[in-house]
């Protein structure tokens, strides 16, 4: 019976149709999986699955949490310093999330 108890997608099996490359965005990128309708976040530089959301707002956050508020350690803030950093945070959320149109 091998192999019967095992779930899930084999390793390294994807179903991605979709996938999401831009320059804001870089060095990631957002591989959509429309099957199991999930966003993907890959570091395209190394290739590795930083998470998976539900919600492109969420995966677009992330990349953006990441991009402004760097956690490679503990970090104290000023409060103005927390303050620009959630502005850029947040005007970097508005640019790529805001259709054109509307601009």
């Amino acid at each position: 019976m091998a192999g019967k108890g095992k779930r899930g997608r084999p390793k390294g099996q994807q179903s991605k149709k979709c996938l999401i490359k831009d320059p804001l965005i870089a060095p990631y990128e957002i591989h959509v999986d429309e099957k199991h309708w999930n966003y993907i976040l890959v570091n395209a530089k190394t290739q590795n699955v930083e998470g998976y959301y539900t919600q492109l707002p969420n995966v677009i956050r992330a990349i953006m949490r990441e991009k402004y508020i760097p956690n490679n350690s503990p970090r104290t803030y000023t409060i103005r310093e927390y303050i620009v950093a959630m502005t850029d945070l947040h005007n970097a959320m508005k640019e790529l999330m805001v259709p054109v149109y509307n601009k």
